[in-house]
């Protein structure tokens, strides 16, 4: 534009400037020199402990003493999981010692309370009222229906055969009592109600203003008062509200069936997620390598650095393998990406991460939680390698008093 306009540009390039021994590592980790850090550092630690328990605990004893002693703040401080199954256990551990922090853990669209109540829904119509669809619909917490009377309703289903049907003629024949009578009705109203605004067929939009429609009932107060971060999430209609107003605008007026629209909203949605905000300005971030995004950190500590975590490294896809995937681009059919490249990309990701902090923490077990053993990843090999390391334990690295050491071990 500038040029067909005559306007003069000047292009400007700017560069990250790194210290040692971040900038040796963004030029050398994972390359193909044999080359090591021309100096010593304390900036990267690497600790391999007994288990994951271990492991999490010598991080926080040491996130601990940053904190009291070295003067850092708890958000200048993050943990990237490399590992799977470890957010869980850094909250255990990080509660014993009252260090507040965040996980970023995402959660999937298609597993909020209303796309399940809109894919149960929809598939109740779509199989004609089947008995076992409708009996894992009533269960959605959009309806308000009591554990006793779904129970009632399951089992009038299942003792009549009650199939296909979204109503039953002369209830009074079947023996039932007062309160089993009302349950059973007031489900049935309930599902003839919610259902019946669902077509066979129609335009994508009318499908749209029914998802719509479904949404704007109220969730059961067991749900919407729950103070969970998780379960707050599920409950929040908007971002599948939010998808179905963008169906609306681009297809809204194709025609098509209820099985079809489900597919298409459920691809969608198949890897839409959300995150929770954090409660805290200040605590400790605790996120991933691919998803998070970390900034202004001082001290980054990887834990679960192990084999295939660090950098995380994938084999052959299921159904093309290594051997298909050279034929096919032998014969100008290249596959993007594939398995070296993926794992070319996860290293890439490693050696952006790493050059982020002022001090580098890399952690990683000798057993899981099962006691199964475990060797550590290559990016740790590489950079004992590099930088000339040895597994010491954080605690190694002060020249402590016994009294100092006694308090640093101690659990807050």
């Amino acid at each position: 534009f500038c040029n067909e306009n005559g306007i003069k540009t000047e292009v400007l390039e700017t560069y990250e400037k790194l210290a040692f021994p971040f900038d040796y590592l963004n030029r050398e980790l994972f390359g193909f020199s044999m080359e090591k850090a021309a100096a010593s550092t304390d900036k990267v630690r690497v600790f391999g402990a007994d288990n994951v328990y271990a492991e999490i605990k010598s991080v926080a004893k040491e996130i601990s003493h940053l904190v009291f002693e070295k003067g850092l703040r708890y958000k200048d401080i993050a943990v990237v999981c490399s590992g799977d199954d470890y957010a869980e256990i850094i909250k255990t551990v990080f509660a014993r010692y009252d260090i507040p922090l965040f996980v970023d853990e995402k959660y999937f669209v298609k597993n909020g309370f209303l796309a399940n109540f809109v894919f149960s829904a929809f598939d109740a119509v779509t199989s004609n009222y089947e008995r076992s669809k409708i009996l894992d619909l009533i269960r959605s917490p959009y309806f308000d229906f009591s554990r006793e009377e779904t129970q009632t309703f399951e089992n009038f289903c299942i003792k009549f055969n009650i199939n296909h049907t979204l109503n039953v003629k002369n209830i009074d024949d079947y023996g039932l009592t007062d309160d089993e009578k009302a349950a059973i009705t007031r489900i049935f109203a309930t599902l003839y109600q919610t259902l019946s605004q669902i077509p066979f067929r129609g335009k994508t939009s009318t499908y749209c203003q029914t998802v719509a429609l479904l949404g704007s009932k109220p969730l059961d107060k067991e749900f919407s008062d729950n103070e969970s971060a998780a379960i707050r999430l599920y409950s929040d209609p908007e971002p599948l509200l939010g998808v179905i107003e963008e169906i609306e605008s681009l297809t809204g007026e194709k025609e098509t069936d209820a099985s079809s629209f489900t597919l298409m909203l459920s691809s969608v949605i198949e890897n839409m997620t959300v995150s929770v905000v954090p409660q805290f300005l200040d605590c400790v971030f605790v996120g991933d390598v691919s998803d998070s995004r970390f900034s202004d950190v001082k001290a980054l500590f990887v834990v679960g650095a192990n084999e295939g975590n660090f950098p995380k490294t994938s084999g052959d896809r299921l159904i093309l393998g290594s051997y298909d995937t050279e034929i096919m681009r032998k014969n100008g059919l290249e596959i993007f990406p594939n398995a070296v490249e993926n794992n070319r990309f996860a290293e890439f990701e490693v050696v952006d991460l790493i050059a982020k902090p002022d001090v580098l923490y890399v952690t990683y077990a000798l057993s899981n939680v099962a006691g199964v053993a475990l060797n550590e990843s290559s990016g740790v090999k590489e950079l004992k390698y590099r930088l000339n390391l040895a597994d010491k334990d954080f605690i190694e690295y002060y020249d402590f008093t016994e009294e100092e050491a006694l308090l640093y071990n101690l659990v807050n």
